[in-house]
């Protein structure tokens, strides 16, 4: 079985790491998987850095058209069995290859948390796609309701590959930075995002400082993301200045997840939410509003759940967590055990080759 999956995507996203997750892991089982992407983002040299097959090219504008010729004779040379896209604009090359019958199936993985926008269009748009695959159920409802066909819809969860967050070692800059502050050691809650509008930082800060007056252990905030500067303003006005660590954009997640104690997921919109799914995979117990796919990762024998933007709900289940280490221990470990049984990658990855599969018969 030969596969080619494009992502076109210029930035590192839960999108991307999934693209990248499905090409690996398809890899493993012993598919011909291959990745299409765009000669000037960052999921085409991750993937090649990895060791996987790569084909680079430009996929934005007027570089995009140039291209869809090349991906035609590609996946005509190489007689691709599936095509399999992830974005907008990924789909309109992918249905361009499938009318051409460079390959013989096409499939779209849906990863947004929005109800398609232009009606007959989208449904006219999507009608090319032998299989479009939902990342959670709440996307495989939206795609339902504005008019795909459910007999072409399937859900296959995010991904996440178990051993790379088992086998991290806690990342040392962090870890002296911690132990400078002495005994007792503060509890270390952790989030990791764009920290856009739409990932609820703003929720977290607010809940953190009314936790905070309610518990003798101090608490420590790291947030992991490149829009620091949105919520800098709203730490000084909360009093959280030495409570709130920014450490930027990084690329060792998985080491910096052994420095929490507990992870949360505000967001106020979320398909799935992959920082979840890997913070539950490092043993981590997540705190997650109750929106999207989070409503299904997150199960009260793994974390907590809180209703979106309320923050006073989140710093009750944050003053329950902190304040009992045993429990955040116990939650941690169902947390793994649950990221490796629904959300491993090689799990998921068995679940699309057989999607492909049956659409091959």
């Amino acid at each position: 079985m030969r596969v080619v999956h494009i992502d076109r995507q210029r930035g590192w996203t839960g999108q991307t790491q999934q693209t990248f997750n499905a090409v690996l892991g398809l890899r493993r089982l012993g598919v011909d998987a291959t990745l299409i992407g765009h000669d000037q983002g960052e999921l085409a040299p991750r993937a090649a850095a990895a060791g996987l097959p790569v084909v680079a090219m430009p996929l934005y504008g007027s570089g995009f058209w140039r291209s869809v010729p090349r991906v035609m004779a590609y996946c005509k040379k190489q007689r691709v069995d599936v095509i399999h896209c992830h974005g907008p604009r990924d789909h309109l090359l992918a249905t361009m290859v499938r009318s051409t019958r460079c390959a013989r199936r096409m499939v779209r993985t849906r990863h947004f948390h929005k109800p398609l926008n232009s009606g007959l269009f989208s449904r006219l748009l999507f009608a090319p796609c032998d299989r479009i695959i939902a990342i959670s159920r709440f996307v495989a409802d939206l795609c339902e309701r504005d008019g795909l066909p459910a007999r072409k819809v399937q859900v296959i969860y995010d991904s996440i590959d178990p051993q790379t967050f088992a086998e991290a070692t806690p990342d040392a800059e962090l870890s002296q930075r911690l132990a400078a502050l002495g005994e007792p050691r503060p509890v270390v809650v952790g989030h990791v995002s764009t920290l856009e509008h739409r990932k609820g930082c703003d929720v977290l800060l607010k809940a953190v400082a009314a936790a905070q007056s309610r518990l003798d252990q101090r608490l420590i905030v790291v947030l992991v993301g490149q829009k620091d500067g949105l919520w800098r303003p709203l730490v000084e006005e909360l009093g959280l200045g030495e409570s709130v660590w920014f450490l930027g954009r990084r690329s060792d997640v998985p080491s910096l997840l052994k420095c929490f104690d507990l992870f949360v997921m505000p967001s106020r919109q979320e398909a799935m939410g992959t920082a979840a799914l890997e913070a539950m995979a490092a043993g981590l117990p997540v705190v997650a509003s109750r929106t999207g796919g989070l409503a299904e990762a997150v199960t009260p024998e793994t974390g907590r759940l809180f209703e979106v933007e309320d923050h006073a709900e989140l710093a009750a289940a944050l003053v329950e967590l902190a304040g009992d280490a045993a429990q955040r221990q116990s939650l941690g470990q169902a947390a793994a055990q649950r990221a490796a049984e629904v959300f491993g990658l090689d799990v998921t990855c068995e679940q699309m080759l057989a999607a492909y599969r049956s659409l091959l018969k």
